[in-house]
């Protein structure tokens, strides 16, 4: 192999180390989260909803915690298992924002809007909520979004040639960014269901 004498900088070098982090890190998170996502079909509890916010970096990691809280206490209100899945992304244009993919019964998307209004202080929009959801654009499975485009709440719509696994799987990615490293997060009442199932 030819070499022309350039050396690759330690900070050259510390960049590649976190890409490679970053892609050893998004291999074994989908690989794990792929068998929860079955764990919670096999129980009865598919992942079937899907939530995008959007903020700015000050903001995210409190909204994170606070919908993610929030979320497991509704869940727990109705004796329901708080099955999850956390994910932030990051993209050059959007910056910093949040993906939850998670069960949800049709019966509570209204509290999980009223939450994400609560949470992110972006209100509604004027359509309303419509819980089997419609398209948006590209958009399938569209229940509500905020008016000013901060947050949006998805449910998985068969017709649509989705899959539960691919809500999961877009949470799951973090876009490949080592910048996303260690806030991935699964609910313990998913990792349980994981567990049992062996």
């Amino acid at each position: 192999m030819k070499k022309d004498n350039r050396h690759r900088t330690e900070a050259q070098k510390q960049r590649t180390r976190q890409r490679l982090a970053a892609k050893a890190d998004r291999q074994r998170r989908v690989a794990e989260w792929r068998s929860s996502e079955l764990a919670a079909r096999r129980a009865g509890y598919p992942i079937d909803a899907h939530i995008t916010v959007l903020s700015d970096a000050e903001n995210i990691e409190r909204i994170a915690a606070s919908l993610w809280r929030r979320l497991r206490r509704l869940m727990a209100r109705h004796g329901l298992p708080f099955c999850a899945f956390r994910g932030p992304e990051y993209a050059p244009r959007r910056g910093l924002h949040l993906h939850i993919a998670l069960h949800l019964t049709e019966a509570l998307y209204d509290d999980v809007a009223a939450i994400l209004a609560d949470v992110t202080g972006a209100g509604m929009a004027p359509w309303g909520l419509v819980v089997e959801g419609r398209p948006l654009g590209r958009l399938h499975g569209v229940v509500t979004k905020s008016a000013d485009t901060t947050w949006m709440l998805q449910r998985y719509v068969a017709s649509a040639g989705g899959s539960h696994w691919q809500l999961v799987e877009y949470a799951a990615k973090g876009s490949g960014k080592e910048k996303t490293i260690g806030r991935h997060q699964r609910s313990g009442a998913l990792i349980e269901l994981t567990r049992a199932a062996g």
